[in-house]
């Protein structure tokens, strides 16, 4: 069986055809020339596969972590939108109410989720919340509670390995390039 050429099909319609119905018109020419088609970024999401068993076995954990704290760093950054809207107002009650009824809702809702989770959930829902919110969790810690409070914190954070200063960064890091994948299939519903 022949295999079709591509090029020289393409090469016929492009320079064949019009020489046989004769010469097109220099401004038809221009015009199909001119035009240019800008198509959006299109890029294909899909879990990743590693042939070492140990860096699967990483990612697939680092999947399951990001699904699980993803919600409650959605709901943080709806929250922050929420906050920024009533800081717009430049009332200082409501912006403290607003915070206490929050923090009221993540103990009713989420401290039995937030109670199982482990050190690397942490330290995944710290990035998560820095992606969503654009914030770094201690300048969330200092924008609501203050800054003693937010130096507290740090403290005690780093006596865990944990940083609240640290940034999302997926371009420098590559597990935050692989947490901002994950996040992207989840919100394109590839992922559950």
């Amino acid at each position: 069986m022949a295999s079709i050429n591509l090029k020289g099909i393409f090469c016929f319609f492009l320079f064949v055809v019009p020489c046989v119905h004769g010469q097109l018109p220099s401004d038809t020419l221009r015009d199909s020339i001119s035009r240019i088609v800008v198509l959006p970024e299109y890029s294909v999401l899909e879990l990743r596969t590693f042939k070492k068993k140990g860096l699967q076995r990483r990612y697939d954990r680092l999947v399951e972590r990001v699904k699980r704290t993803y919600p409650l760093a959605r709901l943080a950054g709806e929250r922050m939108k929420t906050y920024a809207r009533v800081d717009a107002t430049g009332k200082r009650r409501e912006r403290k109410e607003l915070i206490q009824q929050f923090e009221a809702e993540l103990r009713e809702k989420h401290l039995q989720q937030l109670k199982r989770m482990s050190f690397a959930d942490g330290r995944i829902l710290l990035k998560l919340l820095d992606r969503q919110t654009e914030f770094t969790s201690f300048e969330l810690l200092q924008e609501m509670k203050g800054g003693v409070q937010a130096l507290f914190w740090q403290g005690v954070a780093s006596m865990f390995d944990y940083d609240l200063k640290a940034e999302f960064d997926p371009v420098g890091n590559n597990e935050d390039l692989l947490i901002d994948e994950i996040c992207r299939m989840i919100d394109s519903g590839k992922l559950q």
